[in-house]
């Protein structure tokens, strides 16, 4: 009698991007990032914050290089409390709640992110991060003091 060995093999799922991004999709997991990483007592005090817009802009040739935030900001308070570099860490923290399923909307070109920061509807500017730092902070291969160091700000409209 014969013995027949049988040899499994784990199988784990790499996430692919999206050749067609559903950006309606990335806007409500940011929203709903937001909601979960944003305490009250901020927004009471603070600010609130909400994305508006997601969106991957193409260049010359047609290729998406660029996954881009658009964020609402209203002050609490009759200050100006909307800056660029809090709006892209609230940002950047309501990402993590969802950043697989974010990080497989994005195309394979792009290259960098923007997070486009608005005072009601008024352009502040943005914060630009490579998007390798995005994903490598995400997945704890960087820490915030690098992806902190690294990331650009761009200020007006």
């Amino acid at each position: 009698m014969a013995v027949q060995t049988l040899t499994a093999a784990a199988y784990t799922p790499t996430a692919t991007s999206t050749p067609d991004p559903d950006e309606s999709a990335i806007v409500i997991l940011l929203n709903r990032g937001l909601a979960e990483t944003t305490d009250p007592l901020s927004q009471t005090i603070d600010a609130r914050y909400q994305v508006v817009d997601a969106s991957f802009p193409t260049n010359a040739d047609g290729t998406p290089n660029t996954f881009r935030i658009d964020v609402r900001c209203e002050c609490a308070s009759a200050a100006s409390c909307c800056t660029l570099e809090r709006t892209f860490v609230v940002v950047t923290d309501a990402m993590k709640v969802d950043a697989a399923k974010i990080a497989r909307q994005a195309p394979n070109t792009v290259t960098s992110l923007q997070v486009a920061c608005f005072d009601h509807a008024t352009q502040t500017g943005m914060m630009i991060a490579s998007w390798d730092d995005m994903v490598a902070y995400f997945t704890s291969s960087i820490n915030g003091f690098q992806l902190g160091a690294r990331v650009v700000r761009l200020a007006g409209p």
